[in-house]
């Protein structure tokens, strides 16, 4: 079995007057695969999307902020990481240099084999890519018998008439080679969509204003085009209900029969069972509509905003502002809505859909708690014959702070030897709740143990106020589970190189180019 995933970034999932519209041969190719209708991505952003779709788990979880995100595959297992266990040679062609350092949940083709003229610095044209796979294609001398083969391949939809005639190319290159319907998952789908341009939101209007086109949760930029050819079931098939990108995962490891890793952050349903096996003897479920979230932004992210979809309605939450919007959709069309005017049946699937923002945006807690308890081990003695006053700071989450709080609470120190707190954030918490501490409510002059929550790496503010705190012992936690968090433009640069060091080490003059960018934008 082989796997050849395609994706054509920002595709809206329906046809439109702009360069974002779905392709021709997405129409073409439905007629010989199984299409869903309604996919909801788990992010409107390509690094967060695809990362999503290659783990498993819900986009926001991955990351504290897209600077300094690597992927960290020693926390999250990958489809391609579980492929390779299982002897697949999985290999992709990405198109821009920030997503072949950032994408690093699927493997680049081996910067060693690529054809001449290919640099890492370039951002690569739909033709170049096509021309990178009918380069090593060739070279890797297939006799058209393939075998645990993973391509993921990536175009790009702007200002290119040509792509929907590129990606058939495409296909139809990988059939030349022995890819057939026969012995290989074909995928064919976008990574997110973009704002319509009926709306008045356009590229050039985004950049005026300093925006981005993932902030909007509107479905013409979370809804994107499904197609997947499985050998065995039914093709020219439309599934009408609600699936998530998540589902995506799931799906194909149980058709390779490879066991879903076990993790605290639990994965969405496969949905084999769903779908008509072309025998007919295979009894399928009934089908159901699937709740998904999409995500602007990362966990410790500022302009962070979440929605909850389900097929006739939608909640759309800013974090920032802690305000929930009510959203009907009716096919295409969706609209706000007041919902103390709706009546009981709509007001409960509203219900539904906060019960899972909550409940999702939980999930990762106990991994959090179990990675941040063993560092703060390290930093408190139990048994100490003195008050342990501790200063804690946060530009971070409500989140972040109940878990380290609670974190603190079980230290279970008797009144003589309590732990003492001096909390400073903007969030609010019920401190009562915490019977083994004590709140400080003024400042002392000097601090056992001063502790940092940063999520946010561009408050420069915060980290010197935190400095000038007076303490026998400092940390700084960064709230992620994917490495640290960087202040220093030239670290973050050093970071890149080393874990992109087969591209740069490959080109030593990309290492100048990129320090000469940094002293150019000082």
């Amino acid at each position: 079995m082989n796997i050849v995933w395609i994706f054509v970034d920002s595709v809206r999932r329906y046809h439109s007057t702009d360069d974002r519209s779905r392709l021709e041969i997405m129409d073409k190719f439905s007629a010989s695969s199984i299409e869903f209708t309604e996919v909801v991505t788990s992010a409107p952003s390509t690094v967060m999307s695809i990362s999503a779709m290659m783990t498993g788990i819900h986009s926001f979880v991955l990351g504290t902020n897209y600077n300094d995100f690597r992927f960290n595959r020693k926390t999250f297992p990958t489809l391609t990481s579980l492929l390779s266990e299982k002897g697949w040679d999985c290999n992709a062609a990405l198109m821009h240099p920030d997503i072949r350092e950032k994408l690093t949940c699927v493997n680049m083709y081996p910067r060693n084999k690529w054809p001449h003229g290919y640099s890492h610095g370039d951002w690569w044209s739909n033709i170049k890519i096509y021309n990178f796979l009918a380069n090593v294609l060739k070279k890797e001398n297939l006799n058209k018998k393939p075998n645990k083969k993973f391509w993921f391949i990536d175009f790009n939809c702007r200002k290119d008439p040509n792509t929907s005639s590129i990606v058939e190319d495409t296909l139809q290159l990988f059939n030349s080679y022995g890819f057939t319907k026969s012995n290989t998952i074909f995928i064919l789908c976008s990574d997110h969509g973009y704002p319509d341009p009926s709306k008045g939101i356009t590229p050039d209007l985004l950049k005026k204003k300093k925006l981005t086109h993932d902030i909007f949760m509107t479905d013409d930029n979370i809804m994107i085009p499904f197609f997947i050819s499985l050998p065995k079931y039914k093709v020219n098939k439309k599934y009408t209900y609600q699936i998530s990108s998540l589902n995506i995962f799931p799906t194909i490891l149980d058709y390779l029969n490879i066991e879903i890793p076990k993790t605290s952050l639990n994965y969405s349903s496969s949905l084999l069972d769903y779908l008509e096996e072309n025998d007919g003897l295979h009894k399928t479920k009934k089908s159901i509509d699937i709740l998904a979230r999409s995500d602007a932004r990362f966990l410790g992210q500022s302009k962070r905003v979440c929605c909850v979809r389900n097929k006739d309605t939608k909640i759309i939450y800013s974090y920032d502002d802690k305000k929930i919007s009510y959203n009907i959709i009716e096919g295409l069309n969706e609209k706000e809505i007041k919902i103390n005017s709706q009546n009981q049946s709509i007001k409960e699937k509203f219900k539904l859909l906060k019960n899972y923002l909550k409940e999702t945006d939980y999930l990762p807690y106990q991994t959090f708690k179990k990675n941040f308890a063993k560092r703060i081990s390290f930093l408190i003695k139990e048994g100490s014959k003195k008050r342990f006053n501790i200063f804690l700071f946060s530009n971070s989450l409500n989140f972040f702070e109940e878990i380290i709080i609670s974190i603190l609470n079980e230290y279970n120190f008797s009144n003589e030897h309590a732990l003492e707190i001096k909390l400073v954030t903007k969030n609010k918490h019920s401190l009562k709740n915490y019977r083994n501490l004590r709140f400080l409510d003024k400042d002392i002059s000097f601090y056992n143990l001063k502790i940092f929550l940063q999520t946010d790496n561009g408050k420069n503010l915060d980290l010197r106020f935190f400095k000038s705190i007076k303490a026998s012992k400092s940390s700084i936690i960064p709230c992620s589970l994917t490495g640290s968090i960087t202040q220093k433009r030239y670290i973050r640069a050093f970071k890149t190189i080393w874990y992109s060091r087969s591209y740069y080490l490959f080109e030593p003059k990309l290492i100048f180019k990129l320090f000469i960018k940094l002293l150019k934008n000082k």
